[in-house]
């Protein structure tokens, strides 16, 4: 078994035996120097959803975002095999730094203010995210693997939470098969997200053991970027979460 796969099983275990223990949510300066504010009330139900069950592979996953308040669905659905869209990528970004502690301004929004608007204001202000060449952010268009790479590692690097994911670049030190497909501005994030155990990528089952593709073309569907958020916080967390 490869160092990933050891690693997803042991996060799955170690899911099934936290069950019963409570939330434990850090003082806001544990991680974040930034002023404390309140926060969305994190979901304590299991995941209630007509389109998750137990018997997906990413249901422990939706399960922590749900917990925690950085995931939401709508009207009874969480769409996991729709794309996630830039501006849901940003709000749930958003949702998990307060979820950890860390500061965003954010009011209940006016009716004409759209949903994603504070975190994205959040996020521009600290170059989180960028538009594109004519400064259009593009809210409803789909977001790319290669943006979701840089845009995480961004975020990793304005807040330095790099030492969260030491212990887990020790064991994750392969390249992607298709690294020479991803965009020059997104490989060194790619890489090192695969070595933080974030991003494992995609695999083939007709594939050797350890082989994995990035992808970095590809729209990322909701059920992708819900693991994606989840490992993360459960690494800054250093695991003691409950699912």
């Amino acid at each position: 078994m490869s160092p990933g796969l050891r690693l997803c099983a042991f996060h799955l275990a170690l899911f099934l035996c936290l069950n019963l223990i409570p939330t434990l949510i850090p003082p806001a300066d544990v991680l974040f120097p930034e002023p404390e504010t309140e926060t969305e009330a994190p979901s304590t139900d299991l995941v209630d959803m007509d389109d998750v069950s137990p018997s997906d592979w990413f249901y422990v996953y939706v399960r922590v975002g749900y917990r925690h308040g950085f995931l939401h669905g709508q009207d009874g659905k969480f769409e996991p095999n729709r794309s996630i869209t830039r501006a849901e990528f940003i709000t749930i970004l958003g949702r998990l730094h307060r979820a950890l502690g860390g500061y965003v301004e954010y009011e209940a929004s006016p009716a004409a203010e759209a949903f994603h608007t504070p975190y994205l204001r959040w996020a521009n202000e600290l170059d989180i995210i960028e538009g594109n060449e004519h400064g259009h952010f593009r809210p409803d268009e789909p977001i790319l693997r290669a943006e979701i790479a840089v845009i995480l590692m961004r975020y990793l690097n304005v807040y330095s939470l790099y030492d969260h994911f030491l212990a887990q670049y020790e064991h994750h030190s392969e390249n992607f098969a298709d690294a020479e497909d991803i965009p020059a501005w997104a490989i060194s994030p790619a890489r090192l997200l695969r070595n933080f155990g974030i991003m494992h990528g995609v695999h083939n089952p007709e594939d050797p053991e350890g082989v994995y593709f990035f992808l970095p073309e590809a729209e990322a569907m909701r059920s992708e970027a819900a693991t994606i958020f989840a490992r993360m916080f459960i690494t800054i967390f250093d695991g003691t979460v409950a699912v």
